[in-house]
């Protein structure tokens, strides 16, 4: 509960508030660290326009209203309306209002963005605008107050509290590639394929959907293909969630939050981001990782992290932390081909609990269609020596690297296939069988198959185990492990992209 005193510095600052100045603005919006939406509704502040029965409590915690808490800020805090107003939501300054939910992770003190940033939505019933900067997109995205607060199933709505508030703007080298981006998607809309458009198609700036389902949300486009309209989603230019994750983190820790790879905006404006990473690469094409080693200064010694310290030492940044990598939400993953082009080993995917899948309301909201719709990966890529007696087969290759993410259309019908399989097999209660393997016991069980689906399928990727069934206990520590709806444990599972489908998806650059 605010203290009187509080209350009043709260309500001086909003009345002496500049709207024609960014940093007024900003700094009375800081006064919303630390403060629950209760807090904020105390403050007792109103529109001007209409009843007070207009603004109560019960309208901001109506989960199916949109934005809700965004509103509430809005309305009973800086005291205006919300509005569908395409100018910002303080034109005299040009600074746009942003509210958004932040989440801590499991792991440390960790933050991430809990949604995307929409800006606007992408118009199919008119012409688009070009170019970017008649978009409007710059207006509301160049200075925009972010509020974070951080969101938690676990108390009550008006109890969650605000975490940070500052005024920000993309960094020249953001905006290029924004640029970019916008140009990608506005090139498909005009050639009436935005029913082709992917949030994989772009880097930073995403086309995301909007709508309950994709029956429900397509529209006809304006421009034609072919002498035809074509349907598509309807979608919005949005500022990737990945993205407002990198740019909450860089806030919170600092400069030091990210590896960033040192690419001059000239280059940026000049070239792709990823045909500018791919020619770092180029230099070591057709040489052997021994090789490879030598050139860099590096230790030819297969140890757990080898092909990462190659990677890393070409990027010039760790691969698990390139800023421009975390911002696009791109994963960096080593292939390695046998002679005859065969892919041996799988790609995990992510781990996951089987109380999180079995609480997921829909295909639509589930981890795996967001991963599977938004991931894009940098293959780099490597092929085993042909034998010979000049040559060691334990040697690789290197053919090239290679950005690549899962078709929309093949995520969609077998990606769901493989989610609503294991929910079925975890509500019908996982069965579970046991066999010797040499020293060890093997556990067994009938969630989704690399050998059922082509696609993805369940495995556990940890190192190590923890089951607890009857008849065999394994482990000391259940964060290894996850506990079935009966009380089960079995170690954590994982999906996994089939190292079949992958090798067929994709062509072996001809280095």
């Amino acid at each position: 509960m605010l203290q009187a005193a509080e209350r009043r510095r709260i309500l001086d600052a909003l009345e002496a508030m500049d709207e024609s100045c960014p940093q007024s603005i900003e700094s009375v919006g800081k006064l919303l660290e630390e403060l629950t939406f209760s807090d904020i509704l105390s403050l007792n502040i109103y529109p001007e326009v209409g009843s007070r029965d207009l603004y109560t409590e019960s309208k901001y915690r109506n989960k199916r209203m949109k934005g809700r808490f965004g509103v509430l800020i809005e309305e009973r805090f800086f005291g205006y309306p919300a509005n569908n107003d395409s100018r910002p939501d303080f034109p005299d300054a040009g600074v746009e209002l942003k509210t958004t939910p932040l989440k801590r992770l499991k792991k440390g003190d960790k933050v991430s963005a809990g949604e995307r940033l929409v800006i606007h939505m992408i118009p199919y019933n008119e012409s688009i605008a070009l170019p970017f900067e008649a978009s409007g997109i710059w207006e509301k995205v160049e200075k925009t107050l972010l509020v974070y607060y951080e969101r938690s199933n676990e108390i009550d709505d008006m109890r969650q509290m605000v975490r940070a508030v500052w005024l920000f703007t993309p960094s020249e080298e953001d905006l290029a590639i924004i640029k970019q981006d916008y140009e990608i998607i506005t090139s498909y809309v005009r050639a009436g394929r935005a029913d082709l458009l992917s949030e994989k198609l772009t880097q930073y700036l995403g086309p995301c959907t909007k709508g309950a389902t994709a029956e429900k949300s397509t529209v006809t486009q304006f421009y034609k293909s072919g002498g035809r309209r074509l349907k598509a989603k309807t979608r919005a230019f949005s500022l990737k969630q990945s993205y407002m994750t990198a740019v909450l983190r860089q806030h919170v820790e600092g400069k030091g939050a990210f590896d960033p790879i040192l690419i001059s905006q000239g280059e940026l404006n000049e070239h792709g981001l990823d045909e500018l990473i791919a020619r770092r690469f180029d230099r070591y094409l057709c040489m052997t990782d021994r090789e490879i080693c030598e050139e860099l200064g590096l230790s030819h010694r297969r140890s757990k992290n080898y092909w990462k310290a190659i990677t890393s030492a070409i990027l010039g940044a760790d691969e698990d932390n390139v800023e421009q990598f975390s911002k696009s939400n791109t994963l960096v993953r080593t292939l390695s081909f046998e002679n005859d082009g065969r892919l041996v080993e799988d790609l995990p995917l992510f781990n996951f609990d089987f109380a999180e899948l079995m609480n997921e309301e829909n295909w639509e909201s589930s981890r795996l269609r967001e991963y599977l719709l938004t991931t894009r990966f940098m293959l780099v890529i490597y092929q085993k020596c042909e034998s010979g007696k000049e040559q060691n087969n334990s040697e690789r290759v290197f053919k090239g690297v290679l950005f690549w993410s899962p078709p929309d259309d093949v995520a969609e019908v077998k990606g769901r296939a493989v989610w609503e399989a294991a929910r079925k097999t975890i509500g019908d209660g996982v069965k579970v069988s046991l066999r010797s393997w040499g020293d060890d016991i093997r556990v067994d069980h009938n969630l989704p198959k690399a050998s059922e689906y082509d696609f993805v399928f369940v495995r556990n990727k940890a190192t190590k185990k923890y089951v607890r069934v009857p008849g065999y206990e394994k482990g000391d520590n259940d964060k290894y492990g996850s506990e079935l709806p009966d009380g089960r444990w079995l170690t954590k599972p994982a999906f996994w992209l089939s190292s079949k489908y992958l090798a067929s998806d994709i062509e072996l650059p001809k280095a």
